[in-house]
């Protein structure tokens, strides 16, 4: 949360980044619109889609108080976009400018400066960095939280909010199972590129290797990611990660899956545009954590398999990862499976191949069942409150199939072939 506090003598530096179709110009304003044109023309450097840039814009004309600074661009065809604003208040002196002390937060409506919920910022300064457990006794529906902050002075900035959306109370609150995640543009939920976590839970922590796909141009890119919980809920998404591709992406990895077979695991995964790949190193881990190497697989067709001969004679629960190296001594690293000794003798998928419906027997309560494609999009999911079920695949084409059985933080893989 920012507080901008601003003497009568002072300049402020403006950073304003903008995305249209070829900006040239841009002006600005305070409080009062004079009309597209007439603001103070700020200068730019090129003329571009994209532009950063800062400006000293002067306030040394303004009264003491709260203003508003607006800025708007120019498009190349001669067409102003809207304005963009943010408040701040000028003091009369602004020496030895108070420290952020306090916050206090509201939901929906402003109760007034100073009667929101009191939250603790931890060590005072003038930016500060603090997390917050606000509770949500709210009904059902969207809502907005705003936050403000307050300075040593007893003074109150401005408030910032977000929106949120609260859903019905469930019995059983499914866990964080899994995700997807996108560059730039949102294809919609559940359209994502998508992504397992090792260990569901309601706090998961963990290193993802996701891959960029193929089309990505080189440059900057936002990477968005949200998560699904055990019940098919989807988060908002996460926009606080931006990459920059430098160069032809060497490799698209389909999908990455293993299963156990007798005391074996049998790990298979699928690639495409394999450009300058160098070897497939296999690593596993007992934790999750730390890896080791345990084989390696040179490239030279799309579909691969290694078998980890008698890892279940000393182990019951064990953590895959694919470690992909380029020519140039770069790699990326797949998503990571774990695999446990309990579960390949209990479950049975017949038939496979199938046509229509598959049957599942051996289940037990509170699993999950989740159906994905070979490009690993996820299709069906069910919360399993008997022993066996039926899947209908009758409308999907033919071809290669994933079915992920999930229960107490275990994970078991079938691959089924459609006719």
């Amino acid at each position: 949360m920012k507080k901008i506090i601003l003497a009568v003598s002072c300049w402020l530096l403006f950073q304003q980044c903008c995305i249209a179709q070829g900006f040239s110009k841009a002006e600005y304003f305070f409080d009062t619109d004079p009309g597209a044109g007439n603001g103070t023309a700020i200068s730019l450097t090129g003329t571009s889609d994209t532009i950063n840039f800062s400006a000293a814009i002067p306030t040394t004309s303004l009264s003491q108080g709260f203003h508003l600074l607006a800025l708007r661009m120019q498009h190349n065809d001669g067409k102003w976009g809207l304005f963009e604003k943010r408040g701040f208040y000028i003091y009369a002196a602004a020496t030895g400018a108070a420290y952020i002390t306090a916050a206090e937060y509201f939901f929906d409506a402003d109760p007034g400066v100073g009667n929101g919920t009191a939250a603790s910022v931890g060590a005072s300064g003038a930016i500060v960095n603090f997390t917050a457990n606000i509770p949500t006794s709210l009904p059902v529906g969207f809502h907005i939280l705003a936050i403000r902050t307050k300075d040593a002075d007893g003074k109150l900035g401005l408030f910032e909010k977000r929106s949120f959306y609260v859903l019905p109370p469930a019995s059983g609150m499914g866990f964080v199972v899994s995700g997807e995640y996108f560059f730039d543009t949102d294809p919609g939920v559940g359209n994502g590129l998508p992504f397992n976590f090792a260990t569901p839970g309601n706090i998961v922590n963990q290193t993802l290797g996701l891959v960029v796909p193929v089309p990505t141009g080189q440059g900057n890119h936002l990477m968005v990611l949200r998560v699904r919980d055990a019940n098919g809920y989807w988060s908002l998404f996460d926009t606080a990660r931006t990459i920059t591709v430098f160069g032809v992406l060497p490799l698209h990895l389909l999908n990455f899956t293993g299963k156990k077979i007798n005391n074996n695991t049998l790990l298979e995964w699928k690639t495409e545009n394999e450009v300058n790949v160098n070897r497939f190193e296999i690593q596993r881990s007992d934790d999750g954590q730390s890896f080791v190497t345990v084989g390696t697989v040179l490239p030279g067709s799309a579909s691969y398999s290694f078998t980890d001969a008698g890892v279940f004679n000393s182990k019951s629960i064990v953590f895959y990862r694919l470690k992909s190296i380029d020519d140039d001594g770069k790699f990326t690293y797949s998503n990571i499976i774990r695999l446990s000794s309990q579960l390949t003798t209990q479950l049975s998928v017949f038939p496979n191949p199938v046509k229509d419906v598959v049957a599942v027997s051996g289940l037990k309560q509170n699993g999950h069942l989740l159906l994905f494609s070979a490009e690993g999009k996820l299709l069906q999911q069910q919360k399993v409150a008997v022993q066996s079920t039926t899947i209908n695949m009758s409308s999907y084409k033919a071809g290669v199939y994933m079915l992920q059985y999930q229960i107490n933080g275990e994970i078991f893989n079938q691959k089924i072939i459609k006719q």
